[in-house]
């Protein structure tokens, strides 16, 4: 595509922005994402510091959900659990007793 002066160029659109920079803001710009391209250099360090960054970032707040939703959970379970044989024996218990209670009134 030739280069076209900016006052052939219609208003609005998006070649007039382009055209209206500078020439070095324009290069600056080529230059920028050209080092943060995938497979330049600098920018393939970048993308794994990122990743690096998003790991860690993945495994922190799986463990603060862990933390955060998980265990208090299970701490509030716990006496639940603890408690329920307990109470499973007390009305088994009692019926025992009511039965021994019985069987020695009614013996005499």
């Amino acid at each position: 595509m030739e280069a076209r002066k900016f006052e052939e160029i219609e208003p609005g659109t998006s070649e007039q922005v382009i055209y209206s920079l500078p020439e070095d803001k324009i290069e600056s710009g080529i230059i920028l994402a050209q080092e943060y391209h995938p497979l330049h250099k600098k920018g393939n360090q970048s993308l794994k510091n990122q990743r690096r960054e998003l790991s860690f970032f993945l495994n922190v707040s799986s463990y603060s959900l862990l933390f955060a939703f998980v265990y208090p959970i299970l701490a509030a379970l716990t006496p639940l659990i603890i408690s329920f044989p307990i109470a499973l024996l007390a009305p088994i218990g009692i019926i025992i007793l009511v039965k021994k209670l019985y069987k020695f009134k009614y013996k005499k």
